[in-house]
């Protein structure tokens, strides 16, 4: 048993003999991976002098297998190793560009997990984009105000669409550096898209912005906005949304004494689709319009003015005011009435509604012809009637009455009046139209 457990011992100490023996004389080789190894683009600048430049690249990072001495593996960190992609002789388009790992003597590059890099090349584009203030950690109740901002843009040059989905250059300000007096401040600057995302592969023409501004209240207040005109031909105004509110800011002193802000008139004269009208607030000095209202616009919706058209024959013509000395006959044995006017009014609208007349005061024999005129007592937008005149004969009564005393074909009278009523101008008196 003893003897046994000698030859145990005695083995191992001869396999750690035999092992210190190798990796002192012989010293093996070993390999060992290395991850996370930033990729560098080299050349971009010649890129550039061809009027092109990098859109989008696959992922810039790779892991590499090194092999060498344990003892010279074991001094190695990521940072002694360097991996890039030359981007020089590359054109438009997508690109597999192989990618070059440099390590220090005594070890080599077994593997390159991530061999090559998709790049895409487009062509190389300049456009001034405006600068925008994001002012964060802002007190409910206040807002910046008074702001300036200088240079007003910026030239953001990249692949084309890069910088087409630039929105703006952004500039991002604290609001513990604000004060009512005002603050000016030197901020970094950063190319954004239009939801507020950094934008890669792009440049600025300048990476800072001096940013001058003040801390306002803000405060919410009644809206006046005054509307004039009538829709064009064939429309009518069915509804409109105009705000009420407008949220304003400045110096507490300033706005304290504000209680309603004023826009500028709003003209619908001749619309003929639904519009939206942006409202221009007039404001007092040191007054501005709140983020929250800075799109007010009024909304009007129209609908197609409707129209219908009645047929009179001539016994439904009233003949008013004829003198008993004579008798009128109407030879034109029909006439037609064409109406339009709103919806609301024109569903219920009958040919009762509508009173065809002739106004005869005056006649003689030698009368041949009179104007029809319409009378009613709805809000119409116009009437207008086909002939406008009848032709009429007029001879003597063979009975004459008394003559003060003046007759009218079937005894109705009536008020005379215009054909073309301005739209919205009638009323609820009897109102009529004549021929034309």
């Amino acid at each position: 048993m003893k003897s046994s457990t000698t030859n145990k011992i005695l083995a191992l100490i001869i396999a750690v003999l035999l092992w210190a023996y190798v990796m002192a004389v012989e010293k093996p080789l070993m390999t060992q991976v290395f991850e996370d190894i930033p990729i560098q683009i080299e050349n971009e600048a010649v890129l550039r002098a061809s009027d092109l430049a990098i859109a989008e690249t696959s992922e810039l990072t790779t892991s590499v297998v090194l092999e060498g001495q344990r003892s010279d593996l074991k001094k190695l960190t990521a940072e002694d190793i360097s991996a890039s992609i030359n981007v020089v002789g590359y054109g438009q388009g997508r690109n597999l560009v192989q990618v070059n790992v440099t390590v220090p003597d005594k070890v080599s590059v077994e593997e390159i997990k991530t061999p090559q890099v998709q790049v895409t090349i487009e062509q190389l584009i300049a456009r001034n984009k405006p600068v925008v203030v994001n002012v964060m950690n802002l007190e409910a109740g206040t807002e910046e105000g008074a702001v300036e901002v200088a240079p007003q843009e910026i030239e953001v040059s990249g692949a084309k669409s890069r910088v087409n989905s630039v929105s703006s250059v952004q500039v991002t300000l604290d609001a513990s550096q604000l004060s009512e007096k005002g603050t000016t401040v030197q901020l970094g600057a950063t190319a954004v898209d239009s939801e507020g995302m950094p934008v890669e592969n792009v440049s600025l023409s300048i990476d800072e912005v001096d940013v001058t501004a003040k801390l306002f209240r803000t405060k919410e207040v009644d809206l006046e906005v005054k509307v004039s005109g009538q829709p064009g031909n064939g429309m009518e105004l069915a509804s409109r949304q105009i705000p009420e509110k407008i949220t304003i800011k400045g110096a507490k002193s300033v706005l304290k004494d504000i209680s309603s802000i004023e826009a500028k008139p709003v003209d619908i004269s001749g619309i003929t689709d639904n519009t939206a009208v942006m409202l221009e607030p007039i404001l007092p000095e040191g007054v501005e319009v709140a983020r929250s209202s800075a799109d007010l616009s009024a909304t009007f919706n129209l609908r197609d003015i409707m129209r219908k058209e009645f047929t009179y024959s001539s016994n439904e013509i009233i003949i008013e005011s004829l003198s008993s000395e004579y008798t009128l006959s109407i030879e034109t044995p029909t006439i037609r009435v064409l109406v339009s006017g709103p919806q609301s009014i024109m569903d219920t609208l009958t040919k009762s509604d509508l009173v065809p007349t002739l106004h005869a005061e005056g006649v003689d024999i030698s009368t041949a012809s009179l104007p029809v005129s319409i009378s009613y007592d709805k809000r119409l937008n116009s009437v207008s009637v086909q002939p406008a005149s009848v032709n009429v004969v007029v001879e003597k009564s063979a009975i004459v009455t008394d003559p003060g005393q003046n007759s009218g074909g079937n005894g109705n009278t009536g008020g005379s009046g215009t054909q073309d009523e301005d739209p919205g101008t009638g009323s609820d008196n009897n109102e009529s139209a004549g021929g034309e």
